[in-house]
C-alpha cells in the first residue's frame, strides 16, 4: 500500500517518555473506557501526566443524522475536560470502523505527539484511508505495534503489546470480521503491583494464542476490558480462568444490534467472579490505581468498587 509505505516512519524518539505531558499531575494511573456506544475509546493517563487514546469509536453514522463521530461527540469534549492538550501515544488496535471511525476528530482537534498501528491486514475502508491521510498530512511518527512492543513511562507505568504475534498469519488472511478481530492489538497496563488488560476485538483464536506463548502467572489482571464488546466468541472460559479478572469492562452500545453483550460471556465472567461493568448501562467506567490498589467507577451509577 503505497500511502502506507510513505508515512513517516521515524520514530528514533517515541517520546515514550516525553517532557510534554499534562501538566495536572497525581500518584495514581487512571484508565477511562469511555461510552462511544458501540466501539471502544479509551483514554489512559499515567501518574506524572502522560496521556494515551486507545482507539476513538465509530465515526460519523447515516441512522444518525447530524451526529458526529464519536471523537467528536464523546472523546474530544472529554478530553478537553481533563485538560488535555496533546496526546503522547495513540493506539489504534486494529482498522474496523467501529474503533477507528472517531480518530480523525481526535487528531484534528488535539495535538498527536506519535501514533501505533496494530493493523495487520489493512481494510479499504473510508474511516482507515482518513486516519492514515492524517498520519501523513501532519507528518506524525508511526510505526505498527506487535507483540513485544513496550512503552516504559518514568512515572513507573510500563504498556505491553501481547498480540498480534510479529510474524507469520496465524490467524489467515482473509479480510473478515474475524480475523481482523483476532489480529487486535491487545495491551497490559502495569502499574506497581496492579494490572489491566485491554483486549481489543481479540476472539477465542487470539486469546488461545497468547495463552500457548505467555505464562498464566503472566497474563493475570486486576481488571479486564474484555475483547469484542463482550461477543460470544470472546472472552472464552480458558481465558477468563487464567486472567482472573477481578472487574470487568464490557465496551458496547446500548441495544445494539450484535446482541452484546452476550449471555454465555457475561455467565463466563460470572463464573470467574468478575464484577461487570458496561458502558451502556453504567456510561464511562474509569479504573484508578495508585500502584497497589484498584478502584472502578462508573459514570451514570456513581458506583466504586475497591480492591482490598
Amino acid at each position: 500500500m503505497k500511502l502506507a509505505r510513505s508515512i513517516v516512519l521515524s520514530f528514533a524518539v517515541l517520546l515514550f517518555i516525553c517532557s510534554c505531558a499534562k501538566d495536572s499531575v497525581s500518584r495514581n494511573l487512571t484508565v477511562t473506557v469511555l461510552d462511544v456506544g458501540q466501539g471502544d475509546g479509551i483514554v489512559l493517563e499515567t501518574p506524572s501526566g502522560h496521556v494515551m487514546v486507545i482507539d476513538g469509536g465509530p465515526g460519523p453514522s447515516s441512522d444518525r443524522p447530524g451526529a458526529g463521530s464519536a471523537g467528536d461527540d464523546v472523546m474530544v469534549p472529554f478530553l478537553r475536560h481533563e485538560g488535555i492538550n496533546r496526546i503522547d501515544v495513540l493506539v489504534l488496535t486494529h482498522p474496523h470502523d467501529d474503533h477507528v471511525g472517531g480518530l480523525p476528530a481526535v487528531m484534528t482537534a488535539i495535538p498527536v505527539l506519535s501514533i501505533l498501528d496494530g493493523t495487520v491486514l489493512p481494510l479499504p475502508t473510508v474511516h482507515y484511508h482518513h486516519f492514515l491521510q492524517l498520519v501523513l498530512s501532519k507528518h506524525i511518527p508511526y510505526r505498527k505495534i506487535r507483540r513485544g512492543t513496550r512503552l516504559n513511562f518514568e512515572d513507573g507505568v510500563t504498556i505491553d503489546c501481547l498480540s498480534p504475534p510479529q510474524s507469520a498469519l496465524p490467524f489467515g488472511s482473509d479480510l473478515s470480521n474475524s480475523t481482523i478481530n483476532n489480529y487486535s492489538a491487545v495491551l497490559r497496563v502495569s502499574y506497581g503491583t496492579t494490572h489491566i488488560m485491554l483486549d481489543g476485538d481479540a476472539q477465542e483464536e487470539a486469546e488461545d494464542n497468547m495463552l500457548s506463548h505467555y505464562s498464566a502467572k503472566y497474563l493475570h489482571a486486576d481488571v479486564l476490558k474484555t475483547g469484542h464488546h463482550g461477543s460470544r466468541n470472546a472472552s472464552s472460559s480458558e481465558w477468563l480462568a487464567t486472567v482472573r479478572p477481578s472487574y470487568s469492562v464490557v465496551s458496547c452500545g446500548r441495544h445494539n444490534l450484535f446482541g452484546h453483550p452476550n449471555k454465555e460471556t457475561l455467565q463466563r465472567l460470572g463464573a470467574v467472579h468478575s464484577a461487570i461493568y458496561r458502558t451502556d448501562e453504567d456510561g464511562a467506567v474509569t479504573i484508578v490505581s495508585d500502584g497497589r490498589h484498584v478502584a472502578v467507577h462508573s459514570y451514570l451509577g456513581q458506583n466504586a468498587i475497591t480492591q482490598p
